[in-house]
Formats: structure tokens, sequence, C-alpha cells
């Protein structure tokens, strides 16, 4: 870039009666690559170009323009240079990339073939070898073209073959099976409304929705909707079954936002070891070296329905208590509309008695939690008097690896999450996480050999007691699909909020 502004100068003092046009061009050019590449040093730069959300350099495209018109420009003008001028310049330019091929993983040999190109160009102006036009046309021609095979090859090697499938994969049981389009088209045409979603991503494919065309409960984007993000992170904690950021994976296997949600079918392949509470297995199906589950939901509670009860926000203390009230009716953060009073779900944690497993506290205070071997970490227990009260129970923590740095699993009973090493990009820190076990009086929680930030904030027992009462006692709605949107369908004499639990 210091190149470019010296260049610059020299050719305003050769240009500036004469061709003020040409000034511009190179002064504007030379003013974006140089804000371009300030705002490369900083993530919020990159987060900017990519609506702000996670910091990703989709933006060096408008970069490789704006160098490129001052190379452009500078091709043009190369007659104009002194010889030592330009050799002194592009020698650190060579050392350095140089450096950069040898030293960088990829070996990105189309710098050599740009540096050869230098030398050529060294060698021309040397010698004048311009009266020979024809030729160094030519060779520069043939040069520029190695270059950029070798780059369309290096691209590919390196940006495409890697992701590069076949055919026979579009046929594969984890991208498309004909056996699950064919059961989904029929739960299409059996469902009772157009908000009915079912409970199945692919891992492979994490746009199922889109794939075999059905309301789901799981998205892939990364600026889809800032209230979704809200919604799963912080709102009800959403624990999902892997820590990355932009995806948005199913409800945590938690019944009362499935029945919220309108969730009554669900798919999974080959095994589904944490049905959720009410889920009733249909069918099974083997196809291939796959066995496809299919259960259904024996709740049925009408997720468009009528309402009076208006619950406040801050009465609200955990998850639980966001899920039951909504089951009943709406929430809202203005006390004036509010009407009905709310006894939040008990924290169990009071009751529990904790231990160490294979680890030792660091520091209590600070929850500093050393597990010294895998498969460590605490077992909490609870009196069975209590925990025999409840159908399940909703585990409440903060939890963080802090060394080493490695791809780990978080076990907590039957419920496991993938989570990626603490240097990957795409890493998706969520804290505090609720995570939703069937009711035990044992709760182990089972990590891998390292160190640890854990912070027991709560748990919370549900008995779906809320769940049933609203089922039988909300009046729904009927809701029909149009050209222009939906119908709803009430009792005339009916008064209260309409709600759709469906929109966010």
């Amino acid at each position: 870039m210091d190149f470019s502004l010296r260049f610059q100068f020299l050719l305003s003092l050769h240009y500036c009666h004469s061709n003020c046009i040409v000034f511009t061009f190179i002064d504007f050019f030379a003013i974006v690559t140089w804000i371009l590449f300030i705002g490369s040093l900083s993530q919020y730069f990159d987060s900017a170009f990519n609506g702000f959300s996670f910091p990703e350099r989709r933006w060096v495209y408008i970069l490789a323009l704006s160098s490129s018109a001052l190379c452009g420009l500078f091709i043009q003008h190369l007659s104009t240079l002194n010889m030592k001028y330009y050799l002194i310049r592009t020698i650190p330019v060579s050392i350095i990339a140089l450096l950069y091929v040898l030293l960088s993983p990829t070996h990105p040999l189309a710098l050599i073939v740009g540096i050869i190109l230098l030398m050529v160009l060294a060698v021309i102006l040397k010698f004048s070898l311009w009266r020979y036009k024809k030729l160094t046309v030519a060779i520069l021609v043939l040069i520029v073209m190695i270059q950029q095979i070798v780059i369309l090859d290096n691209n590919k090697n390196m940006a495409i073959k890697p992701y590069q499938q076949s055919l026979s994969t579009l046929k594969q049981h984890d991208y498309h099976s004909n056996y699950v389009n064919q059961l989904i088209k029929k739960i299409n045409q059996n469902a009772t409304g157009p908000f009915n979603r079912i409970d199945y991503m692919s891992d492979y494919a994490l746009n199922s929705p889109f794939i075999y065309h059905y309301n789901g409960i799981s998205l892939y984007s990364s600026i889809f909707n800032g209230d979704i993000l809200k919604y799963y992170d912080k709102t009800l904690q959403i624990n999902m079954p892997i820590d990355k950021n932009s995806t948005y994976r199913l409800l945590g296997n938690r019944q009362n936002l499935l029945s919220l949600w309108n969730v009554n079918d669900r798919i999974r392949v080959n095994h589904d070891d944490n049905l959720p509470y009410g889920f009733k297995i249909n069918s099974e199906h083997k196809d291939n070296k796959v066995r496809w589950i299919h259960s259904k939901n024996t709740i049925h509670y009408p997720s468009a329905h009528i309402t009076n009860k208006v619950f406040s926000n801050k009465e609200l203390k955990s998850p639980l208590d966001k899920e039951q009230a909504m089951l009943q009716g709406i929430v809202s953060n203005n006390t004036k509309d509010v009407n009905t009073h709310f006894k939040a779900n008990k924290n169990l944690l009071s009751d529990s008695t904790i231990k160490l497993n294979s680890a030792a506290w660091q520091s209590p205070t600070k929850h500093l939690l050393q597990v010294k071997q895998n498969n460590g970490g605490l077992t909490v227990q609870l009196p069975k008097s209590v925990s025999n009260q409840f159908k399940d129970l909703y585990f409440e923590m903060d939890l963080e690896l802090l060394s080493p740095d490695k791809a780990h699993d978080v076990k907590v009973n039957e419920y496991t999450q993938e989570r990626n090493k603490l240097t990957y990009k795409y890493r998706r820190f969520v804290k505090p996480v609720t995570i939703r076990i069937k009711a035990s009086d044992r709760i182990r929680l089972s990590l891998p050999k390292g160190k640890y930030r854990v912070n027991l904030k709560g748990i919370y027992g549900e008995d779906y007691t809320t769940l049933k009462d609203a089922s039988n006692s909300l009046e729904a709605v009927k809701v029909s699909k149009t050209k222009q949107g939906y119908t709803i369908t009430k009792n005339k004499n009916s008064s209260g909020y309409i709600v759709f639990a469906n929109s966010i």
C-alpha cells in the first residue's frame, strides 16, 4: 500500500495538468483499499458485512476489486516509473510473498507465479524490451494465464474438492430418504391445521424442512432473525445437540415447547433414547441399513386458542416458569396488562446433595472444577420422595471448559451435547443452559478430563399438570390457510386474546 501512495504522488506530478481524471481514480481506489485494509484488523468490520452477526470475511471481493483497479492503473503507466524505484519496492514484497509461500500450510503457488511476473516486468524495463511488443505481450499473457490456472487449481483443491459430493449422495438416507418422504407426505395430509410441525432434522442436511417440504423446528441461517436467537439462548435457554453458530436445532426434547409449537410427530433414525414425555412410538421401519422410528404426541394441546390470562414477565424466574405461563396465557412486560399471578416453581437444588466423582474443586467460590478422569464430574442426589413427584427435571447450569482446548461431550444422565474446540470459530457458547432429563433421584454430570467452570443454578420438576389442564380448558380456534394468509374461525361470543404460539 505504501507503493500505491508513492506511485500516486509520482503520477500526480506528471498528470496534474493533463489528466486529472486518472489522478482521481487512483486516489479513490487507494483510499478504499486503505479503509478495507484497516477494517480487516477488526472483527466488527467483518461482522458489519455479515449482517452484524458472526464475523465472517465475505467482503474480500470488494478489496480484490479496489486493489485490482490500482494494479490496472499502475500497469498502464508503468513506463513512467524509474527502474531503481520499482526494484526497491518489489524486493520486500517478493520476500514477504516467498516467506508466506514457505510458511503457509497451504503453500499458495500463485504467489510464486506473481513474483515471476514482477521479475519479468523488471527485465522488460531494464532492457527496454517494449520494442519487441508482440513477444513481450505474449510472454506477459502466458504468465498471467499460468497464474490463473494455478489459482483455479488451488481453489478447487482447497475450497471445492473437500466438499464435493457425488449424485449418489442425494439418494442416501441422511439427505433424502424415499420412506421419510412418503411418511412426511402422509403426516401433512392428515394434519389438522396449517401450523402442524414435525420434530425431525438430518445432521447432514440441516435445512431438512426445505428438502421434504414440511413445517419443522430446525433452521440453518446466520442472519434469519435475531428474535429466534434470543428465544433459544436467553428466554428459554434451549440446549441444542451441538454448540454451533447459525443453527437452531430442535427444542431440547421439552414437551411443553413441542406442544406450544404444535409438534405432533417425531422422526428419528436407528434409536430414540430421549423420547419426550407424552410421545409414544407409532411405527418402526427398516430401510436398507437404517431403522426409522416414528412417534406421535399423545397430548393434544390447542396451539391456536383464546385466553384471558396475562402474566408478568418479572414473576417468571426459570425457563420452566415461562413455558407454563405461555401454556396458560400470554406473557407481558407491561404490568398494567397483568391479571393473573404466577407461582414460581420451586428450585430443588436446596433439597439436593452434591458429590464429586473423580474430580476436585480448585476454587468452590469461583466454581472451578478439575476433572481428573474421563466421565468424571458431579453427582447430584435428590430424595426419592421429591423426584417421584415429577415426570421430568429441568437442570440449569453454567458450564464451560477452560483447558485443554479440545472437542468434548457434556453428558447429563441420558442427554448428551457435543461441544467444539474453544478455538473453533463457529463455536456458540451459551450460559446458562437448561437441560431436560427424565425424573430421577440421581443426576450425573459426566465430563472428559480437564478444567471447567461449573455453576449449578437450579433444578426444577415438571409433572405436566399445567399442560394437561391447559389442554382441557383452553378454547381452540380453527385456522385455515388461504391465498392471502390465514382465516380464523371462533365462537362469536368468545372474547380474549387469540394466541398463535408458533409465531415469535
